[in-house]
């Protein structure tokens, strides 16, 4: 047999696109997180993630309570992060959230992968 006759003999499987999501159809504590960026707000960030959550942000690590405030203070709000053109999509065990990011110091596309457990934030990589 040859080469192209192999190939045709494989079926071919059916590409399935990823479950996008609406704003409205995001989890609470990720919809929450993204209002708290929105509007620069800390504490409210804060109530969206578990107490030992963590932020892995461009490969630095920010753990716990006090490590995710130092994030959300020096480089949320300090470089005045908005995010526009959002992408949701859910993952089986993750939500992701592509963005183009806009500060002082960064202009381009990210991903937020959020990693919930019992219905807080336990994870959220964020990486270009």
């Amino acid at each position: 047999m040859s080469p192209s006759a192999s190939a045709r003999a494989t079926p071919l499987r059916a590409w399935t696109p990823p479950d996008l999501l609406s704003p409205a159809a995001l989890p609470v504590a990720v919809s929450a997180t993204l209002a708290a960026f929105e509007a620069y707000d800390t504490e409210l960030l804060l109530t969206g993630f578990a107490t030992d959550a963590a932020v892995n942000a461009w490969g630095v690590l920010f753990t716990g309570p006090e490590g995710i405030r130092f994030w959300s203070e020096n480089w949320i709000r300090a470089e005045r992060v908005r995010f526009t053109d959002r992408v949701c999509l859910r993952g089986s065990d993750h939500v992701a959230v592509h963005v183009q990011v806009h500060s002082a110091r960064l202009n381009g596309p990210a991903t937020l992968t959020f990693h919930l457990d019992d219905a807080l934030i336990h994870t959220l990589d964020i990486a270009a």
